[in-house]
């Protein structure tokens, strides 16, 4: 057992990026978080404590990161261990950039993530509901043109974008890039490409801006209840539908849904709005298809979409200016 309990205390895993530091379980039956505390392999007790890794850390053994506000740095090196890891805070992907085959929990109130090189793996990060606090917050910072195959798992946070840098989150095959449970999250400059589906809202507030959601196999954007307000977004070449909302309220200027597979935007029962509106190439039920809501279009171009909007219950209604 290697237990550090003096604080601020910093682990290297270092080598290159084809090393291998492998960590064992102390006990095989002993692998997960709440195995007993002198079963714990690696222990990073009080204070601020950090994780670098510039090789690869794979085995099945413990690590728990005690208390204080604790960090996982990729610095070239690869995540790839088996067992329980607990009380995490923060991430960081140094210029050198990382990877993981694990999903990655973090906790505590005042996450920060920072993604300065690009991220390997296709798997999730993991922000869930923090007891006692309502929407604690998330921070996520990034160089320009980083690039993760990370995706993001959202209960009850505010997860909000610091600066305008741009980005791109793509290959997340196993769910959807974002997903947000009862939270408000604001991005920026955002592009997912080549995912699952892009975003899956449930009961969330959304704010999109300059930002383009492209090639998802399934839908572009889900959002079930909740609210989606977006300004220079697309959306573009999604297998199914661009915008799929379902009980939700969506606002939107200057965007765009194009060749999307399904429709360009379908709705049931939402309240839609939108203000300079481009649907181009929309095949399936064609630029919007429209199930109990309602929807205002205003300065409005259709090209060359399979049909132009459909309603599929007596009850909608929609009102389009082009």
């Amino acid at each position: 057992s290697i237990r550090l309990d003096s604080g601020e205390d910093y682990v290297l895993v270092t080598g290159n990026s084809q090393s291998i530091v492998t960590l064992n379980a102390l006990d095989a039956d002993q692998t997960s978080i709440d195995t007993q505390e002198e079963l714990t392999t690696l222990l990073l007790g009080k204070d601020n404590d950090v994780l670098e890794l510039r090789a690869i850390l794979r085995g099945d053994g413990v690590i728990n990161f005690g208390t204080g506000n604790d960090t996982l740095v990729f610095s070239g090196g690869s995540l790839e261990t088996t067992g329980g890891m607990a009380n995490l805070n923060n991430l960081t992907v140094t210029t050198a950039g990382g990877s993981t085959t694990r999903d990655i929990t973090l906790y505590g109130a005042d996450t920060l993530i920072q993604w300065n090189g690009n991220f390997k793996g296709g798997k999730t990060i993991i922000l869930g509901s923090i007891d006692g606090i309502d929407k604690a917050a998330v921070t996520l910072q990034t160089d320009n043109n980083t690039v993760s195959q990370a995706g993001f798992s959202i209960t009850n946070r505010t997860f909000t974008q610091a600066g305008t840098a741009n980005w791109e989150l793509n290959g997340i095959t196993e769910q959807a890039a974002f997903t947000a449970i009862d939270s408000t999250i604001t991005i920026v400059n955002a592009v997912l490409r080549q995912n699952d589906t892009g975003i899956h809202g449930e009961n969330s507030i959304w704010n999109i801006k300059d930002s383009n959601i492209t090639d998802s196999t399934l839908n572009g954007a889900e959002i079930t209840g909740g609210s989606l307000t977006f300004d220079n977004v697309s959306f573009t070449g999604n297998g199914q539908c661009g915008l799929y909302a379902s009980g939700a309220e969506i606002y939107g200027s200057n965007v765009s849904w194009n060749r999307n597979s399904e429709a360009g935007l379908a709705a049931n029962s939402a309240s839609i709005s939108l203000d300079n509106a481009r649907f181009a190439s929309n095949t399936g039920s064609g630029a919007m298809a429209l199930t109990n809501g309602t929807a205002y279009v205003s300065n409005a171009t259709f090209n060359g979409n399979l049909l132009g909007v459909t309603m599929n219950a007596c009850n909608s209604s929609y009102y389009v200016v082009t």
